[in-house]
């Protein structure tokens, strides 16, 4: 997950930085801040109020609640998105669109998410694939044809993850 921090600016997090982690799970990112030591102002967002109560109870000085508690004009710094587009549903491109225009109108400086590849020996029936190809469409499309971002495939991942995993930053401004 430290290679979803990548698309911070070349100072990393500030303490200042306000961080949505959207599909927060158990708090895995949050997790990783405080080992890090980086105290930013941290909000997770999930759909399964067990993982918000098991947040809440490791890091009760963090906002855990769903999406629908977002208020329409709060924004965030940094959105990480990991891992939450990966299982099948039957309606992941339409999950993918609708979250990611939903991430776009609540961040001011950068989007983190990784998705699976299609470029892959086999896949799994029950995860979900996306071309890099297509998701570059989808960001030129929605956010805007000049939109700076950057495709990763490069990292190593922890042993027994799926190796075909590709991450994506995309930024509101240009970073150079």
């Amino acid at each position: 997950m430290t290679y979803l921090l990548g698309v911070t600016n070349p100072n990393g997090l500030q303490h200042s930085d306000k961080i949505l982690d959207f599909g927060c799970g158990t708090a895995a990112l949050a997790d990783l801040l405080r080992d890090v030591n980086i105290q930013a102002s941290y909000t997770g967002v999930d759909i399964v109020d067990e993982f918000l109560d098991c947040g809440r109870a490791k890091h009760p000085h963090h906002h855990f609640c769903k999406q629908g508690d977002i208020q329409p004009n709060q924004t965030f710094d940094y959105i990480f998105i990991s891992g939450t587009f990966n299982n099948y549903t039957g309606n992941n491109e339409l999950f993918f669109e609708t979250t990611m225009r939903w991430c776009w109108r609540h961040c001011s400086h950068a989007i983190a998410f990784n998705l699976f590849s299609t470029y892959v020996d086999y896949q799994d029936s029950g995860l979900w694939y996306k071309a890099p190809e297509q998701t570059i469409q989808f960001i030129k499309s929605n956010f805007g044809h000049s939109t700076p971002f950057q495709m990763l495939n490069d990292y190593v991942l922890p042993s027994g993850a799926i190796p075909s995993e590709y991450t994506v930053y995309v930024y509101r401004q240009p970073t150079k």
